[in-house]
């Protein structure tokens, strides 16, 4: 019963993360999301990813992305979601986008404690939302509060689903 309750819960992880992805992907006017290893492996919550777990993700969101695929750059490996098949998106790069929406900057913040010079931003979130200290998964949480925020009308896509510059 354990395993299957475990299988469920990624089940609704794979599927959260990929419908953002589907939306993040038509407000870029893009076929394909490009999720660096190491963010995939924080919204999921692990330090490692098991050939069963790539396995479930491909197996979960395939109705979203029929193709999914690996890819290394600049010793960084990338979970590849796309809805046009590998070689073609090769060839036409432009047709994809980095994943780093600004919603999870809301999970890049310390909330366990203040930083040493009292920072207000810290400040706000403990006394505006003192909720997220228990949250145990915050990249899950942003994503998951975004898609709710989405699906209810409380917010315009373009404020939730906008990119945030990343270093290349």
């Amino acid at each position: 019963m354990e395993q299957l309750e475990i299988r469920e819960g990624a089940r609704r992880q794979h599927r959260g993360l990929a419908m953002f992805c589907v939306l993040y992907c038509w407000h870029h006017n893009k076929n394909a999301v490009f999720l660096r290893k190491e963010l995939l492996l924080r919204y999921l919550g692990l330090e490692r990813m098991k050939t069963t777990r790539y396995e479930w993700i491909i197996e979960d969101i395939t109705d979203y992305f029929p193709y999914i695929f690996k890819r290394n750059k600049n010793n960084n490996e990338l979970i590849v979601f796309s809805k046009i098949p590998e070689s073609e998106l090769l060839e036409n790069k432009n047709e994809a986008i980095h994943f780093f929406p600004k919603i999870l900057d809301l999970a890049n913040y310390s909330i366990i404690g203040l930083d040493a010079d009292g920072d207000q931003a810290y400040k706000f979130i403990e006394d505006s939302m003192p909720f997220l200290s228990g949250i145990k998964n915050l990249h899950e949480f942003a994503i998951n509060n975004a898609l709710s925020l989405l699906s209810n009308g409380i917010v315009q896509p373009a404020k939730v689903l906008e990119s945030r510059l990343i270093k290349k």
